[in-house]
């Protein structure tokens, strides 16, 4: 499950995030453009109850053609 649907799937997550990552709930939103830091990924894997995979928490990558 990709972050962002399951920030949205219940009020109250990026706010339950925040406090336990210890930052602004801002900082979690870029989260949904940028990415989940590296260091975060693993705790938040556990939070999620592994709902939200490793993979999933990658930035979205725009495919170029040449």
């Amino acid at each position: 499950m990709k972050l962002n649907d399951w920030l949205d799937e219940k009020r109250g997550r990026v706010q339950l995030l925040s406090d336990h990552f210890r930052i602004t709930p801002g900082a979690i939103t870029q989260w949904r453009t940028n990415g989940v830091p590296k260091q975060h990924m693993l705790s938040l894997r556990k939070l999620t109850k592994g709902r939200v995979k490793l993979e999933d928490m990658l930035p979205e990558v725009e495919s170029k053609t040449i």
